[in-house]
């Protein structure tokens, strides 16, 4: 069906230099350190709820794409899983995340987080051999799909009853990316529900331009590094909300 516009998009892409890309850098550390409380005093950053942030914000346009970026560092599983879970909070469906990381950097943990965000109680496990597990959406409260932080143009036309379904992708053991298109996975990317696509690294030249993306990567046996890329004025919005909504968890 789309076969066509991918197509395009792959031989396009080849021949574009990569963006460079705007900065919204967030540090964390579970631990009082005299070192974050010199920072604060020098008004480089501040201690919320045991947690130091140090928050600067920045949105460029390139080529007439906004781009975002949010970094930040994890010292836990638990956290991860914490962070996951606010995204998970904001989504409403037609998003796509893409996750790109080696083995043991937290994707699955992250993933796991976001779908409590979206309520959804369900085990969340990778879906290595199967490529695709899906996860029907949760009835949501009529006063939280009102206060919606970012509305896709897709969803302008349709109020949803139920949360969005999470369509969570592993392509570990994908050989080549044309399969995606060759088991019709691209409609789930323009559909209702959120995809979530572990290993997308492994199929990065035919994403939709717009999308989210976050790099995991090991610093130490717990500590983990996140990078956040938003593509797009929605996914850029979003990541925004985020950002706030995060940093006002860690205050409570």
């Amino acid at each position: 069906m789309r076969e066509g516009y991918f197509t395009s998009l792959l031989s396009e892409a080849r021949r574009l230099p990569a963006p460079r890309a705007g900065s919204l850098a967030v540090e964390m550390s579970e631990a009082r350190c005299e070192a974050s409380f010199l920072d604060c005093i020098r008004g480089k950053g501040s201690v919320v709820g045991g947690m130091y942030l140090k928050v600067s914000i920045v949105t460029r346009h390139f080529q007439e794409e906004a781009i975002s970026t949010l970094d930040i560092i994890s010292h836990s599983s638990a956290q991860t899983q914490r962070l996951g879970m606010r995204l998970g909070e904001l989504l409403r469906g037609g998003e796509l995340l893409l996750l790109e990381g080696q083995l043991g950097t937290g994707k699955t943990t992250f993933t796991q987080g976001l779908a409590r965000g979206m309520g959804i109680t369900e085990v969340i496990s990778s879906p290595t051999f199967t490529l695709l597990k899906e996860y029907p959406g949760q009835p949501v409260p009529a006063d939280e799909r009102e206060q919606a932080p970012v509305i896709l143009p897709y969803q302008q036309q349709q109020r949803q009853k139920v949360g969005p379904a999470l369509y969570h992708f592993d392509l570990y053991r994908l050989d080549d990316p044309e399969e995606i298109l060759e088991l019709g996975f691209e409609d789930y990317f323009f559909g209702n529900g959120a995809c979530v696509v572990e290993w997308a690294d492994k199929a990065g030249l035919i994403w939709p331009t717009e999308h989210l993306c976050l790099h995991m990567k090991m610093m130490s046996e717990t500590k983990r590094g996140l990078v956040f890329t938003a593509t797009g004025l929605c996914y850029c919005e979003l990541l925004q909300q985020f950002q706030k909504n995060t940093y006002a968890t860690t205050g409570s």
